[in-house]
């Protein structure tokens, strides 16, 4: 799990459940690229 960067922490990695490392560290890259549309998304559900 990755957790979206906030306005008062950057974006981590929460957990990792039978991933390679190089898949982990491309999953929180692409993560990162599109972290406003990620955002926008989530609140569109969550509020």
């Amino acid at each position: 799990m990755i957790e979206l960067a906030g306005t008062d922490r950057p974006q981590a990695v929460r957990s990792v459940a039978r991933m390679r490392a190089s898949d982990v560290t491309a999953a929180f890259w692409i993560v990162e690229e599109h972290a406003e549309y990620l955002l926008k998304r989530w609140r569109e559900y969550h509020g």
